[in-house]
């Protein structure tokens, strides 16, 4: 039995330094740096001896750190951490597995596949009451479905799992919720409202000092700057969450900020270095083997910008398969107007108005769910207001009643107190019919 478990040891170890050469040798994978090479190699050293629950921690610690270096190298970890979890059939490492999994598919761009895992995350929480586990899936649900442009569900579940945070006490969990409320406001085309929740969350989120949520709403309150027209202040709050990106050696913060840079000085007009920005967000996300069609998209209208009309081709091709094979509405409407205004530089008439009206198509549904969501505040203010009118009427209805029962009290109280007057009046008369009687009948006695 003692040498079974032997030759089982030497083969796990075996095969842990066959995944660790496949994962430092993957491809278009953004080099670790010595921090992270020494925590990884530390946990592949005692993975071997490690007991199955301790090496499911392992491996969701592996696929975590992996996360900002190699989306390859990051689902490897969580596909193993999965199958240890799948044959201890314990609930709450299942539960774990998937949302990490969906996770990685989030970042990948696969959104078809990320509310698969996280549905059977949030069958597994349920099935142990895990509320600090559901508020989390709550949350990613809702950004999935505000990048499908579903932005009545995103809200719901971000109103869930704010709530459950709330109940929680967790601080950076409202913070990150109240964040994401806001992003999906600014979708929604309502800078006011988006903007006092970022700055809710901010006024959170610097108590905890948590640099990577601080960089994720400088982020957010850049973007806020840049469509108000105020582009300087836009590049303060976008250079501090790079500052902080750089600091933690954050890279898919640091990408998103350099997105966020480019677009700044594509509003500004300075096409060349907006470019630069991009290219270098582009690069990042491409090693960590994130799809972001965002990006594309605007690396693709700068070259409209500069009249390069085939290369902006090649970059709008790019983004549209991204946000087709994800379902993302807004992306794809912004996608086929720079088609189709690309199509049209080049002359090439019939595909320029293929592309205008799916450009119209997408608008069309777009509009339709902003209309929706001012419908649903119009009817809400309505229902506040109808219900003011009826707690009005109720209070005027239970006012009259009052004075009515007053009133009615009022006459009782007339009515014995005039009747204990005639009875007083009556006595007195009495008293004083009876003293004259009394009075004329001495008169009387002495007249005899």
């Amino acid at each position: 039995m003692v040498k079974v478990k032997n030759h089982i040891k030497l083969i796990f170890i075996i095969w842990a330094c066959i995944v660790n050469l496949l994962v430092y040798n993957t491809t278009n994978a953004i080099p670790l740096n010595n921090e992270s090479k020494s925590e990884i190699d530390s946990l592949l050293n005692i993975l071997p001896a490690s007991s199955d629950k301790d090496r499911f921690d392992i491996f969701i610690r592996l696929s975590n750190k992996y996360l900002s270096y190699s989306m390859d190298s990051s689902r490897r970890y969580a596909d193993l951490a999965l199958r240890n979890a799948r044959s201890s059939a314990k609930h709450d490492l299942l539960a774990q597995a998937y949302k990490i999994i969906g996770n990685i598919n989030f970042y990948q761009g696969n959104y078809n596949m990320v509310i698969a895992f996280y549905d059977s995350s949030i069958l597994m929480y349920e099935k142990i009451g895990d509320s600090s586990g559901l508020s989390k899936v709550w949350n990613n649900l809702g950004i999935i479905y505000q990048n499908i442009g579903s932005f009545k569900e995103s809200i719901d579940y971000h109103m869930r799992s704010l709530e459950c945070k709330t109940d929680l006490k967790d601080s950076l969990g409202v913070a990150n919720s109240l964040n994401n409320i806001g992003s999906v406001y600014y979708d929604l085309q309502d800078l006011v409202k988006a903007k006092e929740y970022f700055e809710e969350a901010l006024q959170i989120i610097e108590k905890t000092n948590n640099s990577e949520s601080i960089q994720s709403l400088l982020n957010n309150l850049g973007i806020i700057s840049q469509e108000l027209g105020n582009y300087e202040e836009s590049l303060e709050y976008f250079s501090k969450s790079l500052k902080i990106g750089e600091q933690n050696n954050n890279q898919i913060g640091i990408a998103d900020t350099y997105h966020n840079i480019g677009k700044s000085y594509l509003l500004f007009e300075k096409y060349n270095k907006s470019l630069d920005y991009y290219f270098k967000s582009l690069e990042i996300y491409d090693k960590l083997g994130i799809k972001n069609s965002q990006t594309l998209n605007n690396i693709g209208q700068l070259y409209i910008e500069l009249d390069y009309y085939k290369q902006a081709l090649k970059y709008l091709h790019r983004a549209l398969r991204i946000a087709k094979d994800n379902n993302q509405f807004k992306e794809l409407r912004d996608i086929c107007k720079n088609l189709a205004i690309a199509y049209e530089r080049l002359e090439s008439f019939d595909k320029a108005y293929v592309y205008y009206v799916d450009y119209n198509y997408y608008d069309d549904s777009i509009k339709s769910q902003v209309y929706l969501s001012t419908l649903e505040k119009i009817n809400n203010q309505y229902k506040i207001e109808k219900n003011q009118e009826h707690l009005e009427t109720i209070n005027l209805e239970s006012q009259l009643k009052l004075e009515k029962q007053e009133s009615g009290i009022r006459r009782r109280n007339f009515v014995i107190y005039s009747f204990l007057v005639g009875i007083v009046s009556v006595l007195i008369i009495a008293i004083v019919l009876l003293r004259l009687f009394r009075q004329k009948a001495r008169a009387n006695v002495l007249l005899k």
